[in-house]
Formats: structure tokens, sequence, C-alpha cells
């Protein structure tokens, strides 16, 4: 799966993320997602576009891109 703004129109490309801080964010985005917990309080499309906005983080590791791409795979999954 290609994590890019084409998964959801009018989302802007630009991270507010940088490198630095962006771990803190898939963690953030994973322990919510594995939890459930997020669905409770914001639709599915909400985290949908917290992924793809933290992929467009310049500079992320392979490792970072592969968690968000399986959140993406969950999310998706869960969608459907």
């Amino acid at each position: 799966m290609n994590l890019t703004t084409a998964h959801l129109p009018g989302l802007l490309s630009n991270s507010p993320y940088t490198v630095k801080n962006v771990d803190r964010v898939i963690h953030h985005l994973e322990r919510v997602l594995c939890a459930d917990a997020g669905e409770a309080v914001f639709p599915l499309v909400y985290w949908k576009a917290r992924i793809v906005q933290a992929n467009a983080t310049p500079g992320m590791t392979l490792s970072q891109q592969e968690r968000l791409r399986r959140l993406l795979d969950s999310v998706e999954a869960r969608a459907e």
C-alpha cells in the first residue's frame, strides 16, 4: 500500500511533524488504534488522515514508514 494523499482527497501533503518527533506520533497512533479506542472518539477517516499526514514527514526511516503502512492497512481493513 502506498501512503499518499491520494487516499484522502483534499488532505494537505505537508506534515507538521519532524523526523525528531514522528516516532512519538507513530507510537500514539499505534496505541490508540490497537486498543480500538480511537473509533470511540473519532471516525476511522480521521485516523487515516493522521496516518497519511505523519507519512508526509521528510527523512523518516524505513521502519517508521513500515509502521505507518501497517497502521493504514489496519484502518482500511476495519473500514471494509
